[in-house]
């Protein structure tokens, strides 16, 4: 199933329309496994920063 209808299915509402979503930075961590990832946007300024304390 597709990411939308599978949220629909769960209860999430989408408002129609062009909402463009741009300079994005997100960071996963996986604590499993120790790891952290970070992505950022390439077409815009910024970076995905995190810090281990």
């Amino acid at each position: 199933m597709e990411a939308k209808g599978e949220l629909e299915s769960r209860g999430f509402e989408f408002a129609d329309g062009p909402f463009p979503l741009g300079n994005v930075q997100a960071i996963q961590i996986d604590r499993e496994k120790g790891l952290i990832y970070g992505a950022a946007d390439s077409s815009r300024e910024g970076k995905a920063t995190g810090l281990d304390e």
